[in-house]
């Protein structure tokens, strides 16, 4: 894909992510294929994932992007780690496991996410891990610059 191509294809993706009131997680171009992540606040489904891959093909149809390239267009799943800021806010009140790029871990309610970082409550355990972060603190704040990786920890009850 040529830089004016993937300009065009980022700029019109935007666009219809945002009539969509979607947004990006993860755009990734490879030989052969183009895969989109996107998510919704309050979840997307397969039939939105279909419409936003019909919008892009339909603007970009002269484009040339997809006569060599497969287009997907799917949600990340619950289980991936999380990537940008809406989803940490789709995800605030929930469970989360949170790895520190300085090798510490917190698994607690995540309670807030803006463009620093995310706040994380963790109730006071008896048992205290050698890899946790002060066992004594029960509410951390986390810059994004300090996170590895942050997942969602799938409860049945949420469902």
């Amino acid at each position: 894909m040529t830089p004016a191509q993937d300009e065009k294809l980022r700029k019109s993706l935007g666009e219809i992510l945002l009539r969509e009131e979607a947004f990006l997680v993860e755009l990734l171009v490879r030989p052969g294929k183009i895969t989109i992540l996107a998510d919704k606040i309050k979840g997307i489904n397969l039939t939105e994932c279909i419409a936003i891959n019909r919008s892009l093909r339909d603007e970009l149809e002269d484009s040339g992007i997809f006569e060599l390239n497969e287009l997907e267009v799917s949600s990340p799943g619950a289980d991936r780690p999380l990537k940008v800021l809406q989803q940490y806010q789709k995800y605030t009140g929930w469970e989360v496991h949170v790895e520190t790029e300085f090798n510490g871990i917190v698994n607690g309610t995540l309670q807030a996410a803006n463009t620093d970082g995310i706040s994380v409550f963790k109730k006071p355990s008896p048992k205290i891990s050698k890899k946790k972060i002060n066992p004594e603190q029960t509410q951390y704040f986390i810059p994004f610059t300090e996170i590895k990786k942050t997942n969602v920890i799938l409860s049945i009850k949420k469902f």
